[in-house]
C-alpha cells in the first residue's frame, strides 16, 4: 500500500526557506525606512539650525527684516532711551542749569516758578529723545546699522559659544550672551547733536546689552552649539541614504517608496505643529529682559524657515508617494495609466501620417533614457536650490512633469515620407 517515503541521505542540509530571506529583507527595509522619515525633522532643524550658527551673513538675513517690525522697534527704542536716561542725568542737568538761572539775582517769585518747570522741562527733555529715536529706528537709514548690530553680536556670541578666550563680547566673561546695542545708541546720540540736541554730545560710546542667556545657561548652549555643528552637517544625508537604502532593499519598491513618501509627509507635518508649540512655550519662560511679544516675534524669525523647508520637503514626499502609487499594480492606479495613454496616444494621432521630424523620431526612440534624465536633473535640483521652499519644488516637479508629457507624445516610430 502507497509507496516508500524517499529519504534525504544523512547529513544533507535543509534548504533555507525562500520567505524567510523575502521576509528578512522586508523587516530590514520597514527598519531603514522607519529611521530615515524619523530622523528627518531631526534633520531640518539641524540644518537650518547650523547655516544660521555659522553663517553670519545668513544670519543677518534672518533676523535683519525685524528692524520693520512695530513690537521690534518699540523693544529697541525703550532700551536706547534707557541708556540715554543712565548716560545722562537730565534730571540733575535741569535742576543745575535752573539753579544757575536762578543765582543770577532772580527773585523769589521767580525761583519758585523755575522750580516748577523744573518737571515740565525734564519730561520734555525725555520726550524729544524717544521722539527722535523712534524717528531714527523707525527710518530707512536704520537697517544698516542694525544689520551691522547683527554682525557684531553673531561674531560675538559664536565666539562664545566656541570657547575663544579672546572673544569680546561683553558679559561673556561672567557667563552671559548678550545683543550689543552700542552701534544704535551711538547712531541716535549723533542723529540728535545733528538736529541741535546738543544735550545729547554727553552720551558716551556705552556698552550696553540686552542680556539672551544666564551663566547657568551657558554650558547648555555651549554643549548644543557642538552638538548642531555635528549634527547639522550629517543628519540630513544620513536620513536621506536610509530612505533610499530602504527602497532598495524592499521586495516590493514601489510599496515601499509610497509608504516612505507619505511617511515623510507626516512626519513634516508633525514638526509643523511642534515648532508652533515651542514657540508658545518659549513665550511663556520668555526672561525678564525680553517682552513676551519680542520673543514672539523673534521665535517667528528664527522657525519661519524650518517651517518652509519642512512644507517643501512635505510637498515633495507626498508628490513621490503619489507616483509611486500611480506606478503601483493598483485598479485605480491601472485606470489612472490607462487614461493617461489614451489622452496622449489620441494626441499623438493628430500628427497623422505626415513625416516625424527627426528631433522628435530622436526623442521618441530614447524616452526610458530621457525619463530617467528628467528625473536625476529633477532629484538634483531639489536637493541643490537653496533656500527650499514650496514654489521651488512645485516649480521643478512641474517642469519635470511638463518633460515627461513632451517625452512620451513624442513616442512614436518615425514615419518616412
Amino acid at each position: 500500500m502507497g509507496g516508500s517515503v524517499q529519504q534525504e541521505p544523512p547529513g544533507t542540509p535543509t534548504p533555507t526557506p525562500a520567505v524567510h530571506r523575502g521576509a528578512g529583507r522586508g523587516v530590514l527595509a520597514v527598519v531603514l525606512v522607519l529611521i530615515g522619515v524619523l530622523l528627518a525633522p531631526a534633520a531640518v532643524v539641524g540644518a537650518w539650525a547650523r547655516v544660521t550658527m555659522t553663517d553670519t551673513d545668513r544670519f543677518v538675513a534672518t533676523y535683519g527684516p525685524l528692524a520693520d517690525d512695530p513690537v521690534v522697534q518699540q523693544f529697541l527704542t525703550d532700551q536706547v532711551v534707557a541708556v540715554v536716561d543712565q548716560a545722562v542725568d537730565v534730571d540733575q542737568l535741569t535742576r543745575d542749569l535752573l539753579d544757575g538761572i536762578a543765582s543770577l539775582g532772580a527773585g523769589s517769585r521767580t525761583t519758585a516758578a523755575l522750580q516748577a518747570l523744573q518737571p515740565s522741562l525734564v519730561q520734555a527733555v525725555e520726550q524729544l529723545v524717544r521722539a527722535r529715536t523712534a524717528e531714527l529706528i523707525a527710518s530707512d537709514a536704520f537697517g544698516p546699522i542694525w544689520s551691522q548690530t547683527l554682525r557684531v553680536s553673531h561674531a560675538q556670541a559664536i565666539a562664545t559659544l566656541a570657547g575663544d578666550p579672546d572673544a569680546v563680547l561683553v558679559g561673556a566673561s561672567d557667563g552671559t550672551l548678550s545683543i550689543q546695542l552700542r552701534p544704535i545708541v551711538a547712531a541716535v546720540r549723533d542723529r540728535l547733536v545733528d538736529q541741535g540736541f546738543a544735550l545729547a554730545a554727553r552720551v558716551p560710546d556705552v556698552d550696553r546689552q540686552v542680556q539672551i542667556s544666564t551663566a547657568h545657561q551657558l554650558p547648555a548652549a555651549r554643549l548644543g552649539y557642538e552638538l548642531v555643528l555635528v549634527v547639522g552637517a550629517w543628519l540630513a544625508p544620513v536620513a536621506l541614504a536610509l530612505i533610499v537604502g530602504g527602497v532598495l532593499v524592499a521586495r516590493r519598491r514601489l510599496r515601499a517608496l509610497r509608504g516612505a513618501g507619505f511617511g515623510l509627509a507626516a512626519v513634516m507635518g508633525l514638526l509643523i505643529v511642534g515648532l508652533v508649540l515651542v514657540r508658545a512655550v518659549a513665550v511663556a519662560q520668555a526672561p525678564s529682559t525680553f517682552p513676551g511679544a519680542v520673543v514672539r516675534v523673534v521665535l517667528a524669525a528664527v522657525t519661519a524657515p524650518m517651517v518652509t523647508t519642512a512644507q517643501a520637503v512635505a510637498v515633495l514626499a507626498v508628490v513621490v508617494g503619489l507616483v509611486a502609487w500611480v506606478a503601483g499594480p493598483g485598479p485605480a492606479a491601472g485606470r489612472l495609466r490607462s487614461g493617461y495613454q489614451g489622452l496622449t496616444g489620441r494626441a499623438r494621432g493628430l500628427w497623422g501620417t505626415r513625416p516625424v521630424p527627426a528631433a522628435v523620431g530622436w526623442v521618441g526612440r530614447r524616452r526610458v533614457v530621457l525619463r530617467i534624465v528628467v528625473a536625476l536633473i529633477a532629484a538634483a535640483a531639489v536637493l541643490g536650490l537653496r533656500p527650499l521652499t514650496p514654489s521651488t519644488v512645485a516649480g521643478v516637479l512641474l517642469g519635470a512633469v511638463l518633460l515627461l508629457v513632451a517625452v512620451d507624445l513624442a513616442a512614436r516610430e518615425e514615419v518616412r515620407g
